[in-house]
């Protein structure tokens, strides 16, 4: 899939919309002296056991997400793969994995603050879709059919789609191709790494420009495979200037064109 916005530095703003694309997760995120680690107990585990294994690998509990049962730890940095190690091997524990930071196409995201909300969500698409399920069965059908990840997680990507597909429903819309329902447009950061908003001006030097993929619909997936922002002069030639999905409006773009494939 391919997208197109041309952007000109130091004039108005025209965004030209060529075709669509979707986001590639990848794993990001700045350095750090801490981890995370999420952690689901076996049930019926008694508050003092759950305690003494988190006090023996140095964990302390930064949260508690009661609805899935899920506890966040920290840990130092340097202790965090043998804190994984030992609550893996004790038969307390149901599961206990990183909470990895995605660093998304289009904008970074974190681990638990996003994932939980989404999980959720789709759990309660099931249980729309059957009020007779019972949670183990949702959590079945969520983590059987989760695709594989390029990065650290314990079952994969959740597919909702395919999770209904496995407790016997259907796709209830015909096949498709996709298509935009909201224009991809050029995002500039605003207030650090984690405030965007779509660039309305002529992007000044030094301002942080993202692509935004916007949003589509359709049965038939995207994927997008890379980022490239090129460079355009006035006669309309294209150099390649970065490929990253964020770039920074440098002095030397004054009076150029920008587009992203």
């Amino acid at each position: 899939m391919l997208l197109i916005l041309i952007v000109v530095v130091g004039a108005a703003i025209s965004p030209v919309i060529a075709t669509d694309a979707a986001t590639n997760p990848s794993r990001g995120g700045g350095p750090s002296s801490t981890s995370r680690i999420l952690i689901h107990y076996q049930p019926g585990k008694a508050p003092a056991a759950i305690a003494g294994l988190e006090a023996s690998v140095g964990a302390h509990l930064v949260k508690e997400i009661s609805a899935l049962q899920v506890r966040v730890l920290e840990v130092p940095d340097a202790a965090a793969d043998n804190a994984l190690a030992v609550m893996r091997r004790s038969d307390q524990v149901d599961y206990a994995e990183r909470d990895v930071v995605l660093q998304a196409q289009d904008a970074p995201v974190g681990g638990t603050s996003s994932v939980a909300p989404v999980v959720a969500g789709i759990a309660r698409l099931l249980f729309s879709a059957n009020t007779a399920l019972t949670n183990t069965q949702v959590e079945q059908a969520l983590v059987s059919t989760a695709v594989p990840a390029s990065f650290s997680v314990r079952s994969g990507r959740v597919d909702a789609l395919a999770a209904l597909a496995s407790l016997g429903f259907a796709d209830p819309q015909p096949p498709s191709a996709p298509f935009d329902a909201v224009a991809p447009q050029v995002m500039v950061e605003t207030n650090g790494d984690w405030n965007y908003q779509p660039l309305a001006a002529a992007p000044q030097v030094g301002q942080v420009l993202l692509r935004g993929q916007g949003s589509w619909t359709g049965s038939s997936p995207m994927s997008l495979s890379g980022v490239q922002w090129q460079r355009c002069d006035p006669t309309g030639v294209c150099t390649a200037a970065a490929t990253a999905a964020k770039y920074t409006v440098q002095a030397t773009d004054s009076g150029y064109g920008f587009r992203i494939e």
